[in-house]
Formats: structure tokens, C-alpha cells, sequence
């Protein structure tokens, strides 16, 4: 007669069912730190439901490109009315989430001042990747009521964390993550595009290009073969001695990677200041997952990030970024030699993958399951 053996059952874990209030389609802290997750939390039993912001000031910006809020009456009208949308559709969204089992909030509820964080009845995670809390205004009161409450924060460099830190214990340094299956090298680069310094971002960065104006157009001036190409959402006119020398190319989220992917080298210039230290050094990270090495300033996470091998070259005022640039072209045919870390760093530290295996550990365990 076989043996018998006694086994046991047990009933499928439910799902976790997550409402996420995050900023608008575009926004890349909500692109990348939340709606990119959502696939592989799915398959690790947590559900998120994306309830985006639908207006905001900005969006009177879409409208009214060319005229500054306070010169123009009807794009003042305008802003002051979808920000009153905003406010409605912010509490219609901040009482849909009490349906689920959690809420995942992305930034701010409403930018710039608090308003709906006292009726969060449910727990919630709060994601912080950027030094906000440096804003005019009430925005910090906002923040600290989101730090204080949320089950469990998510910083997304140490400068943040320790910021949180100050108003909660559950406070968890989570990097932003990059989709190593959409940001990846490419080997069949035109051979005639020549060395290409590659810039991507929005426009309100365009300010750290000022230290190095100089210094980039005169690189540039004795570089024949060398171009400067801007992918943001406007050209950068203010930049008046540099204009002359750069390749515009309108940003997209459909776009963003075949850009990346033509540059020779990536840049990152910033400035040495609190606001900084709370940046990601997200555009390092998308250019190394490219196989792309980078020319950063020096500050913040931009300089842990450097630290982890042979992705770039940090740099500490303009005449070390003249030098860089010098000798990124001089190596240009030989730079994945050079630079032979970029992608390894990438899939070791921070792809979806990892990030969204991290993050769905501290969810569970915030929520004791």
C-alpha cells in the first residue's frame, strides 16, 4: 500500500488593491516612480489603479505657450480656472481612493499649499523624488502632513529620505527605476552623425547651461565635427551664444529613447545647491542604460551615482567640464571601452525589475501581509 501523505491548502492571498493619485500623463516623477511599476506589481499580487491629475496652472501654459501668466488677462483667467478644476477634481479623486485598500500619492495633492491630506482615511504610501519641500509658500506643510501620515514613505535619494526622516521612521530610499527592455544600446548608429553631446529634459533646467555657456560654445567653435542636441519641449532661446550651435529636437514620450540612444556623450550640468541635492540624476541613469556615458556636475546623487565604476566623468566647475568634453571627444572611437560600466550599473541598481520587487516588499510589510 503507497504511503499517505497529508497535505494542506490555504487560500489565495487577495490582492492588494492600490489607488494611486498622481500628477499629469506627462509628469515624469509619476511616469517613472509609479505607472511603470504597475505591470510588475500586478504579478506580485498588488493591484494599482492610476487616477491622474487632469488640470493644474501648468496646463494653461499648453494654451498660452509664448505669454507669461501675470502679462496676459486671459491666460491668467484661464490658469486660475483650471486650477479650480484642479481643486475639484483633487477631492473627487482624494475621496475615490478610500474604495481601495491603500492610496499611493505621488508628489503633492494640490502643488503648492495643503488641502484634501486630513480626509485620507485609508493607509497610504507617499513618494517623494524631488526637493519640494523647498517651495514658497505652505507647500512644506503639505508635505510633512503626507510624511507623517503614510504607512510608508519612498525617497527617492538619501537627501530626501533624511528629510522624511524628521517626521516619520517609515521612511525607505527607493531610486527611481529604468525600463532596461526600452533603454537599451544600440549598434547600428549612423556613422556619418558625427560626436554627439546629448541633452535631455524640461525646460525649467535650462538655467544650469548658463555656467558653461562659454565654455560649451567654445568647444564646440573648434570641434567642427561636434553637435549639441537639446531634446526638451521648447529651444532654449535665452541660451543667445550657444543658440547658434544647437540641434533642437521636440521631446515625447514615444521618442525619448531613440534620442538618447544618438548621443555620443550625455550631459548633466547642475548647480550646487539644496534643490539639487533632492535631484535623482535620472538623466545619468537613462543615458548610462543606453550604453551612453555621461558629463555631470558633481552634486548630490549625481555623484554617488558616478562613484558605483566607469559610467562618466564628474565634474566641479566649467574649466573641468571643457576638459571632459576634451577628452570624451579625443576617446570618441573607443568609448564603450572607456566607459564600460554604464548598462552593468544600470541592471544591477535600478531597473524596473529590482526597484518594483523593493517596493512591493516594503508595501506588504507596511500593511503587515
Amino acid at each position: 500500500m503507497p504511503p499517505v501523505y497529508e497535505t494542506t491548502t490555504s487560500a489565495p492571498t487577495r490582492a492588494l488593491e492600490i489607488g494611486a493619485l498622481t500628477d499629469h500623463l506627462s509628469t515624469p516623477s509619476s511616469r517613472f516612480r509609479v505607472r511603470q511599476h504597475v505591470a510588475n506589481l500586478a504579478l506580485k499580487g498588488i493591484n494599482v489603479t492610476d487616477l491622474p491629475r487632469l488640470w493644474s496652472t501648468e496646463s494653461a501654459s499648453q494654451i498660452f505657450p509664448n505669454k507669461r501668466i501675470r502679462s496676459s488677462i486671459p491666460k491668467l483667467l484661464t490658469a486660475g480656472a483650471f486650477e479650480l478644476l484642479n481643486l475639484g477634481n483633487t477631492y473627487y479623486r482624494t475621496l475615490r481612493i478610500q474604495r481601495f485598500h491603500s492610496a499611493w500619492i505621488s508628489r503633492e495633492l494640490v502643488v503648492g499649499y495643503p488641502t484634501f491630506e486630513k480626509i485620507i482615511k485609508i493607509p497610504f504610501f507617499y513618494d517623494l523624488d524631488d526637493a519640494i519641500f523647498l517651495g514658497k509658500g505652505k507647500t512644506a506643510v503639505g508635505i510633512k502632513r503626507l510624511v507623517e501620515g503614510a504607512a510608508a514613505n519612498f525617497a527617492g535619494n538619501q537627501y530626501l529620505a533624511d528629510f522624511c526622516k524628521q517626521y516619520s521612521s517609515k521612511v525607505f530610499v527607493i531610486p527611481t527605476a529604468v525600463d532596461t527592455d526600452r533603454f537599451v544600446p544600440v549598434s547600428n548608429l549612423d556613422e556619418n552623425r558625427g560626436f554627439v553631446i546629448g541633452w535631455s529634459g524640461t525646460s525649467s533646467s535650462f538655467k544650469f547651461f548658463k555656467p558653461l555657456e562659454m565654455e560649451l560654445t567654445g568647444f564646440l567653435k573648434h570641434h567642427k565635427g561636434a553637435s549639441l542636441k537639446i531634446c526638451s519641449d521648447r529651444f532654449p532661446h535665452e541660451l543667445t551664444e550657444l543658440a547658434p550651435y544647437i540641434q533642437f529636437e521636440r521631446w515625447t514620450p514615444k521618442n525619448e529613447e531613440k534620442q538618447i540612444q544618438s548621443f555620443s556623450v550625455g550631459i548633466m550640468p547642475l548647480e550646487n545647491s539644496d534643490w539639487v541635492k533632492g535631484k535623482c540624476a535620472y538623466k545619468s541613469l537613462l543615458y548610462a542604460s543606453c550604453g551612453v556615458p555621461t558629463i555631470a556636475d558633481a552634486y548630490g546623487m549625481s555623484k554617488d551615482v558616478l562613484a558605483l565604476g566607469r559610467m562618466g566623468i564628474g565634474c566641479e566647475g566649467a574649466r573641468q567640464w571643457r576638459d571632459a568634453l576634451e577628452f570624451v571627444y579625443m576617446n570618441r572611437e573607443s568609448l564603450p571601452s572607456v566607459f564600460p560600466d554604464c548598462r552593468r550599473i544600470i541592471l544591477e541598481n535600478f531597473s524596473v525589475d529590482i526597484i518594483s520587487t523593493r517596493i512591493s516588499k516594503e508595501m506588504l510589510a507596511a500593511l503587515g501581509r
